[in-house]
């Protein structure tokens, strides 16, 4: 059995029968990302009815998200100096939203730093045991971090506490993921940090 020929004109009339990626894939009989492809080649942009729908499931995961995250200075300070020298600045494609959200983590083998971080960014500490390692003579890692509107927050607060290309990289994070912590679409750490690591 041969499949049809997808072409723009059944995009487009997907798009506009369903409500989100998912669905539309669906009756494409295709998988989302590669709807999303397609619709870059064609470039088709997303309905403005699947951006509101988006925005609403953010919305009600935004009620989570406290205003201002971290709550007294020397927290600030203190989430600075762990992303700075401990913490790395990313991204995390989710290929069922089809979006890339703004993640940072913090990664280190002493237990009680981490859990500090976490307890400052409000977020669960981390487990007693770390991750494994299979490397004999290594010690285990805890980490804790943040993604998506969260992320983007903490990195607002903590910009006074940072240097370097670390302030660089979360300048242009901050820039990037503007105003919800996600942006549409897959997107890889090297085009949005490209020039600054």
């Amino acid at each position: 059995m041969s499949r049809l020929v997808i072409t723009k004109e059944r995009i487009l009339a997907a798009l506009h029968a369903t409500d989100s990626q998912i669905a539309a894939a669906h009756v494409l009989d295709i998988h989302p990302s590669q709807l999303y492809r397609l619709r870059k080649r064609y470039q088709i942009p997303a309905p403005e009815s699947w951006k509101i729908k988006r925005l609403e499931c953010l919305a009600k995961a935004w009620k989570h998200v406290p205003m201002p995250v971290i709550r007294t200075k020397g927290d600030r300070r203190f989430v600075g100096t762990m992303i700075g020298t401990e913490g790395s600045i990313s991204c995390s494609y989710d290929a069922e939203e089809l979006d890339t959200a703004l993640v940072i983590i913090v990664e280190m083998t002493d237990r009680e730093w981490v859990a500090r971080f976490a307890e400052a960014i409000r977020v669960s500490p981390p487990r007693d045991k770390g991750q494994a390692i299979l490397l004999p003579n290594r010690r285990p890692k805890f980490r804790r971090g943040a993604s998506g509107l969260r992320a983007l927050r903490i990195l607002v607060e903590v910009m006074p506490y940072l240097y370097g290309q670390k302030l660089l990289e979360a300048k242009r994070a901050v820039d990037y993921f503007s105003p919800t912590g996600y942006t549409e679409g897959c997107h890889k750490a090297a085009e949005i940090w490209g020039g600054i690591r």
